[in-house]
């Protein structure tokens, strides 16, 4: 019974030892494979690498996408602010234009009229977009220091003294000393025009008597618009004009009163200013129809005229 236990154990011994002997010869025949099932597991831990990459880099983008809509989410809100004022600014603006309108007893919508008109007049001058939208929103606050000015001075019927032109005068200044109080770019602009709309290119004007292109553009452009609305509407000092008698003042201070390119472009442009001439382009399409042609540009600096609005 001993020596058959004996046998069953050597006969499991050597059916372990041909196992362990068909077990090399299979890894044997495996080994040129070694490279390539390296290389497959390489690869697969590239895989795993670049796939971790770029879900990395798709929570970085997914992360700057986020800030970049909270960024401009947060810019909209500013502009929309920004907006915000300077609408109220504008409408501040107009209504004190309108105030002094109202005082004055000026034909209605001047402010609006001198507005459109500068800021067309602006723009065939090539001034840039923002600046000519600038000049627009500013431009109904020329006059806005005649709030300063007595009624009976600002409304007198008749000529005035040399005492009350000289009051009437003040209200350049003090609607500089109004409007420059603010850092606005709006209002620094409308103290700009409401300080230089009176002065002239031949240094004559006031109040600081300066000349040409030391006038500010701006207020070389509302002097010629306000002038021309002026001399085309009633005043309580005067009806209005013909269009034709008009048109002729201001050629006569063309190079004097008026900057000469600046005039040439209105007058060249005359057609383009229909909205804010309303009515009175009408009667200039009866001078054309009528032959009597819209007065050519004429030089002439020497001109003594001071037209008065």
């Amino acid at each position: 019974r001993a020596q058959g236990a004996l046998d069953r154990h050597r006969e499991r011994e050597q059916e372990a030892e041909e196992l362990v002997v068909r077990a090399r010869k299979e890894l044997d025949a495996l080994e040129p494979w070694r490279p390539v099932a390296d290389k497959r597991a390489a690869w697969a831990l590239e895989d795993r690498a670049a796939a971790g990459e770029r879900e990395a880099a798709t929570l970085l983008a997914e992360a700057i996408d986020t800030m970049a809509a909270d960024l401009k989410e947060s810019q909209a809100e500013t502009r929309a602010k920004e907006q915000e004022v300077i609408a109220t600014q504008s409408e501040v603006i107009h209504t004190l234009g309108e105030v002094v309108e109202s005082r004055s007893h000026e034909t209605g919508n001047h402010v609006d009229r001198v507005a459109e008109g500068a800021a067309l007049l602006a723009r065939l001058t090539g001034l840039p977009a923002e600046e000519c939208e600038l000049l627009r929103l500013a431009a109904p606050m020329h006059d806005v220091g005649k709030i300063g000015i007595p009624d009976a001075v600002l409304n007198k019927p008749g000529k005035l003294t040399d005492a009350e032109y000289d009051l009437m005068k003040t209200h350049t200044t003090l609607g500089h000393q109004i409007l420059s109080q603010s850092d606005r770019p709006i209002m620094k602009a409308a103290a700009i025009v409401a300080n230089e709309h009176h002065e002239r290119w031949d240094g004559r004007g006031y109040p600081n008597g300066i000349a040409g292109e030391e006038v500010h553009v701006f207020g070389r452009i509302v002097a010629i618009v306000d002038v021309f609305d002026a001399l085309t509407s009633d005043r309580c000092y005067r009806p209005a004009m013909p269009l034709a008698e008009a048109l002729c003042i201001m050629v006569e201070g063309r190079g004097s009163q008026f900057d000469p390119e600046l005039l040439d472009l209105f007058l060249e442009n005359l057609d383009q200013f229909r909205d804010f001439m309303e009515s009175r382009f009408d009667e200039l399409q009866l001078v054309k129809d009528a032959g009597a042609p819209v007065p050519a540009p004429v030089p002439d600096p020497e001109s003594p005229a001071l037209i008065e609005v």
